[in-house]
């Protein structure tokens, strides 16, 4: 079903779950360290406090007859994911673990991802912190009490984490889903800016391979990848052309800074990783070394878990 343009992936299927095999070879002659990746999740559910609360976005996303997963149905194929994920050294998800901002939706999250999964890293999308799935505007909560919501309930920062695997392999996760009441501007925060600068000093003074984790892809820098659009699992084509060029060269603020420090380290970042575009696609992003030098770093981009009986990315790192 999707377009791509020399995808370095292995296609199989495990316990009919789809997998993408992607190999980073570094030279390190050592013993392979795996990432499983999932993304888009989309839990759809509301329990008793939903209920009592009575938000009127919250209401009408869970009524809305368009929307799919009613009742947390994506858990089923979620399972499928974790299953075939549970030999990796770490689980990465990048995003969009609910379609809207609901008690009932964090529950599940709880229950069926942080509480059984306690070391797993997951990043924002742009539809976790709205109370509405079709993001229209919430006169009842600010964007920042959406996210204190999610804050005290998340497994760790919701912005920005970091860690080292196997004493050689950072992994770095980052929001960059939502800045906008309308969730139309997707973007990176300056809470990210320093944090993400002292980690690449830090990688590129031990010889770390650094991996990124996002939710919306960023520019590839290359119309080539614009041209050649995936089609989704429901068939419809997407338009990377303006899905691809939201975080990029014409960004402005903290989403151009960290943009330039991911192009300026093409050396010692060797693969970002993200979802949103619910189809798997590939592109390069053109980077630059630590020397000038022009390089590419690797952009994969993955389907989400509810399509088929699930999508696990597994990253091998020798």
């Amino acid at each position: 079903m999707e377009q791509n343009i020399n995808a370095p992936w292995v296609v199989t299927e495990e316990d009919g779950v789809t997998v993408y095999n992607v190999c980073i070879d570094t030279g390190s002659g050592k013993r392979a360290i795996e990432i499983a990746l999932l993304t888009d999740v989309h839990f759809n559910a509301i329990n008793d406090r939903d209920r009592e609360e009575n938000h009127e976005l919250v209401m009408a996303s869970y009524n809305d007859p368009v929307l799919w997963l009613k009742d947390g149905a994506s858990r089923v194929n979620l399972e499928r994911c974790f299953n075939v994920s549970k030999g990796a050294d770490q689980i990465v998800i990048t995003g969009d673990l609910m379609s809207y901002l609901s008690y009932g939706n964090l529950e599940l999250v709880k229950k069926h991802i942080f509480e059984p999964y306690p070391d797993i890293m997951a990043a924002l999308g742009n539809h976790d912190p709205l109370r509405s799935w079709r993001a229209q505007t919430d006169e009842r909560d600010t964007l920042d009490e959406r996210l204190k919501i999610i804050e005290d309930n998340w497994i760790h920062d919701i912005y920005y984490t970091s860690k080292v695997i196997g004493g050689r392999v950072m992994l770095i996760q980052m929001d960059n889903g939502l800045k906008s009441e309308y969730g139309v501007s997707e973007a990176f925060w300056e809470r990210q800016v320093e944090p993400f600068k002292k980690d690449l000093a830090t990688a590129r003074e031990n010889g770390y391979t650094v991996l990124l984790f996002y939710h919306v892809p960023i520019s590839a820098r290359d119309e080539k990848y614009d041209a050649c659009a995936p089609i989704l699992s429901k068939g419809v084509v997407a338009n990377l052309s303006s899905n691809y060029n939201i975080i990029g060269p014409r960004s402005t603020g903290a989403s151009k800074t960290v943009y330039e420090l991911i192009i300026n380290n093409g050396d010692i970042i060797k693969g970002a990783f993200c979802g949103h575009m619910h189809a798997n696609y590939y592109t390069e992003i053109k980077a630059r070394d630590a020397r000038g030098n022009d390089c590419v770093i690797p952009q994969h981009t993955l389907t989400g878990v509810p399509y088929n009986k699930g999508h696990v990315m597994k990253i091998k790192v020798n």
